[in-house]
């Protein structure tokens, strides 16, 4: 009798996870109703303008600030457009010392120009620089958040800002067609005068309806980039009529050492508090409207450029796809990662651009991860578990083993009742750390499980490709991980939380 090939495959994992001690774990999805929606371009990321000889930063950034990132390079491009839709979001703290060299301010005379990532001093960002950039984003096809300069021409917090450079930036956009998605202003004025702030904003608002009088081609505007979500309220109440979206930052920081941290769930579930308490002011501030968006427009797992060996390893899909799910329980519409590329919280490689662990977790999340996420309980606190609706009829289960040392054999049920069309098994996209091993936890790779139940080193082909990630066949409702490990499983179901 001939044995077909989803059952060999099944057999072959069987045997393969045998071996490995693991507990049982009950996971349970309730599939009526979605507690979360997202935007498409929910999953993101950031860029910033360090420069290579800025004494603090220099050598984490090298060239990968804006002013001389390789926007030209065919790898970075490749990159980009494997994980659209996203948000890329620029800005970052030395966004407020650019000067726009448009309209021949003082700061960037056009002899100097050449000069302009030297430091200290202003950052001269030219015309044809600023087109490269949208131009990328517009080929590369991700929405680009723009962070405008908001210090221009204040000696302190309570001064007055001097609009006129932003406004020259943006009546070039509108004069090229140049597509931005969205503008921001200043980043991270924490503690500053929020009135003043907020009356920027309207200023800046006022500019961009009158430039693009056409509401379905305007820019929306979105802010105000802080740390200090208890200042975000006081901001709202004067500038919440100019915006489309609040935005904050934030960083889970506090791990003494990788794995401390990584896989703690306590420290894992309050990594949230920040969105929690940012959608609690908005909603304070803007009563009438309970479904005003709030945005992620920097967050990351540690601030200051995050941490060699570990922020930029193994170690980091946990807090990233963990970060991920329960933005997307609370509705948190973008959620923008530090960084595409720069310092060591990329999810690529600062000099190479290969993918870091972190990126193949990005690209697999948009895969797919559906917008509506849904209540996922775990028996275990060991085995993070989330869910979200992949179409009409299936739902995919993020899983996440904490584990160092044993593996899981988890049982998984819906609310609602299976297709039994569907067939006796399951597609799983299974990852570990490299060896299953916490020294796998430190390591710039990631491994993914073959349908024999083997498993390979992920890594670019010859041409810049991502390498043939195809699911294993898992027996119908149930898989067996190992330590440190996660998957990705695609359940056919029928589930009303799906049906929109």
């Amino acid at each position: 009798m001939a044995v077909s090939k989803v059952a060999l495959a099944l057999c072959l994992v069987q045997i393969s996870l045998a071996s490995i001690q693991a507990t049982n774990v009950e996971v349970h999805v309730d599939t009526s109703k979605a507690v979360g929606t997202v935007s498409e371009y929910f999953r993101g990321f950031t860029c910033d303008w360090w420069r290579h000889n800025n004494p603090s930063y220099g050598d984490d950034w090298r060239s990968d600030g804006m002013l001389t990132l390789d926007l030209t390079s065919s790898r970075l491009k490749k990159m980009f457009v494997n994980l659209v839709p996203a948000l890329w979001r620029i800005g970052g703290t030395p966004e407020d010392e650019v000067v726009y060299a448009i309209g021949n301010p003082p700061e960037c005379p056009p002899d100097q120009i050449q000069n302009s990532t030297n430091y200290p001093g202003p950052l001269c960002l030219t015309p044809e620089r600023f087109k490269d950039i949208v131009m990328f984003a517009h080929e590369t096809g991700v929405h680009l958040a723009f962070g405008l300069s908001g210090a221009y021409g204040r000696k302190d917090r309570n001064s007055n800002f001097n609009s006129t450079n932003a406004h020259e930036l943006l009546k070039y956009t509108a004069a090229n067609k140049l597509p931005i998605f969205a503008f921001e202003l200043s980043n991270e004025k924490n503690g500053w005068n929020a009135t003043k702030l907020g009356e920027d904003f309207i200023t800046i608002r006022e500019y961009i309806n009158d430039l693009w009088p056409d509401e379905s081609t305007r820019p929306i505007l979105v802010g105000p980039d802080t740390a200090a979500v208890s200042w975000i309220q006081s901001f709202l109440d004067t500038a919440k009529g100019a915006l489309n979206a609040t935005t904050f930052h934030t960083y889970c920081n506090g791990y003494a050492t990788c794995t401390s941290s990584m896989l703690d769930p306590e420290k894992l579930n309050g990594c949230i508090n920040p969105a929690i308490s940012t959608i609690g002011y908005t909603r304070a501030a803007i009563p009438d409207q309970p479904n005003f968006p709030v945005w992620a427009g920097e967050d990351g797992p540690h601030s200051g450029g995050g941490r060699p060996q570990c922020s930029d390893r193994f170690a980091d899909v946990y807090w990233y796809l963990d970060h991920l799910a329960t933005m997307g329980l609370h509705s948190i519409q973008a959620f923008a990662r530090s960084t595409m590329v720069g310092a060591n919280y990329g999810l690529l490689n600062r000099t190479t651009f290969e993918p870091h662990p972190d990126y193949y977790a990005a690209y697999l999340w948009g895969k797919l991860m559906g917008l509506s996420h849904m209540n996922t309980t775990s028996s275990s606190p060991m085995l993070r578990a989330y869910s979200t609706c992949r179409n009409k009829t299936s739902v995919v289960i993020l899983l996440l083993n904490l584990d160092t040392e044993n593996g899981a054999t988890v049982t998984m049920t819906t609310s609602e009742p299976r297709d039994e069309e569907a067939g006796d098994h399951q597609n799983a996209y299974v990852l570990r750390a490299p060896g299953g091993t916490v020294d796998g936890m430190y390591a710039d790779g990631v491994e993914f499980q073959e349908s024999d139940g083997s498993y390979k080193l992920l890594a670019l082909d010859s041409n810049d490709d991502l390498p043939t990630m195809q699911p294993t066949a898992m027996p119908l409702g149930n898989i067996k991980l190992g330590p440190l490990s996660y998957a990705f499983v695609e359940l056919a179901t029928q589930a009303a939380s799906c049906n929109v």
